[in-house]
């Protein structure tokens, strides 16, 4: 009778190498993978966001949702209102709870669709403090012209007409490294307020007004809302108010070109 021959020690270890080879090729690719499928989902629920604020604009005679430009303690915000995240007065406990949303308007005109407001990447515990335990992302103040009293009196929103397709109403924002050093007090904030969130391979996603999502390195995003030049101050999809010179940059003088400085 014949015997089967078994496996050597020698063998045995070159498929095991061979095994370990081929997973350490995989993995980076299945990650690559994983993280471009939590990118699709959190551009997905920032399009279902612009769907409700469409919905919105279709009732509303072409108005944009309510930016929540200033918190309940500010001078700016509207008590009883509601704006696109949550309505006046925000609840005084930290974290804020999430159920705080349910009175905004993109909430209501989803559905009741609670998921949306938060990347799948950006998970509980929250940082401690203001409404980024809400949410992932922040609208744009271009959409009321940055509060500007004089340009907007009523500090109130602007029609969607307005804005060109390429303007960002909302960006996903980096509630960790805010260059005041504080978390978001409410639901809007000036461009150069603010840090793109690195969650996506380095990047984030905005939304534009048309309604397309766009993902930006850290680069586009500083390049359009902090580097710019007295040659190149014009508005962009960053600072696009439509009723101040530049856009709204806050440092349109030459003599003081970038907000950096």
């Amino acid at each position: 009778m014949r015997r089967s021959r078994a496996f050597t020690l020698v063998e045995l270890l070159v498929v095991i190498g061979i095994i370990a080879l081929l997973m350490s090729i995989l993995l980076p690719s299945l990650n690559k993978a994983r993280q471009q499928a939590y990118r699709i989902k959190c551009a997905n629920g920032m399009r279902q966001m612009m769907y409700a604020e469409k919905i919105y604009e279709s009732e509303w005679k072409g108005w944009v949702m309510w930016a929540n430009w200033g918190d309940n303690r500010g001078t700016t915000g509207r008590y009883g209102v509601p704006g696109w995240l949550y309505q006046d007065p925000l609840p005084t406990v930290d974290p804020m709870p999430q159920a705080a949303v349910q009175q905004g308007l993109v909430y209501q005109y989803l559905n009741k669709n609670i998921d949306v407001f938060h990347c799948p990447l950006d998970e509980p515990p929250y940082v401690f403090g203001g409404t980024s335990a809400l949410t992932s992302y922040l609208m744009n103040g271009a959409m009321l012209d940055y509060g500007n009293a004089s340009a907007n009196p009523s500090k109130w929103t602007l029609n969607a007409g307005r804005f060109k397709p390429w303007a960002v109403i909302w960006f996903e924002a980096d509630e960790n490294k805010s260059s005041t050093g504080a978390v978001w007090n409410d639901g809007a904030s000036y461009p150069d307020e603010e840090l793109l969130s690195p969650r996506h391979q380095k990047g984030a996603n905005l939304v534009m007004m048309d309604g397309h999502v766009e993902w930006w390195n850290p680069d586009d995003y500083n390049t359009a809302a902090y580097n710019r030049t007295p040659s190149h101050y014009s508005p962009n999809p960053l600072w696009c108010a439509p009723d101040l010179p530049f856009g709204g940059d806050r440092s349109p003088n030459p003599s003081n070109p970038s907000p950096m400085q």
